[in-house]
């Protein structure tokens, strides 16, 4: 720009590969910020390291804190030029991850029943539930907000009857600011028929029927975690179980990365 130097940021983001998202952990919104030295070797909130580039990082996992040195940015007196001072962020030690363990709406009648899970609410304020029935990002509205309660969630929703896509996500509100977005689940009024599987129970192969395109299944166990992830080419696919101890799991079935439906399958 005019000034001699482009335009730079002091935010810090931590991406999230689970939920897809990302997450704003400190930092400023407008662009070259300059640095603000308020205390020395002292937390303060009105401390900030400026807006710079090529300084050195380094995360130290015994204080939980993520250390910058030097870099070439904005002094504290509006000058552009190198420095030499050290700052650490110690937020960090106050921040337990959430670990999303499932997300999942189901049909009743004339409601949806939405379920989630987390391995810990770590430092979690509360859940916002989000609602749209276009899935844009300006769409979604919040209809409901729940404080912590040990990692197992339930909330009803009773849509209009006239609408046909009904799109759920939840946001992890945590008490440093920070939040995080669970996957988007969408419940179609006649999601039933979106996959239909047999034999269930099964003991080594089984069959799914569907008539949507694009379809991906993941099976997932009781954990969460994800053993297999397979796109649906045919209308008619066989899928191999043997490998799978016994015990229930859950087949999610997703359209364009938006999960449309769950089913529950029985290994024998």
């Amino acid at each position: 720009n005019s000034e001699g130097y482009s335009r730079r940021k002091n935010d810090l983001w931590k991406y999230t590969s689970i939920t897809n998202n990302w997450t704003l952990i400190k930092g400023d919104t407008a662009s070259s910020q300059k640095a603000v030295y308020a205390t020395y070797a002292t937390q303060n909130l009105a401390n900030k390291p400026g807006c710079k580039e090529e300084s050195s990082f380094w995360y130290d996992d015994i204080s939980k804190s993520l250390w910058v040195y030097g870099g070439f940015g904005k002094m504290f007196n509006d000058s552009i030029s190198y420095t030499g001072d050290l700052w650490k962020l110690s937020a960090f030690q106050n921040i337990v991850p959430i670990k999303w363990l499932s997300f999942t709406a189901t049909q009743k009648n004339n409601s949806i029943l939405l379920n989630w899970k987390t391995l810990e609410d770590g430092s979690t304020d509360s859940y916002e539930v989000e609602y749209s029935n276009t899935n844009l990002q300006s769409s979604f509205t919040v209809i409901g907000k729940i404080k912590p309660q040990n990692g197992n969630y339930q909330f009803p929703h009773f849509p209009s009857s006239t609408v046909e896509n009904n799109f759920y996500k939840i946001r992890q509100l945590d008490k440093n600011g920070s939040s995080t977005y669970s996957h988007t689940v969408l419940i179609k009024s006649k999601s039933n028929n979106i996959l239909q599987l047999f034999p269930n129970p099964v003991t080594d192969y089984v069959n799914l029927f569907t008539q949507e395109k694009n379809i991906t299944i993941a099976i997932i166990d009781y954990q969460g975690k994800t053993l297999l992830v397979q796109k649906l080419i045919n209308s008619t696919e066989k899928i191999n179980l043997q490998k799978l101890a016994r015990g229930t799991y859950s087949i999610l079935a997703s359209q364009n990365d938006v999960i449309i439906g769950t089913f529950k399958i029985v290994k024998e």
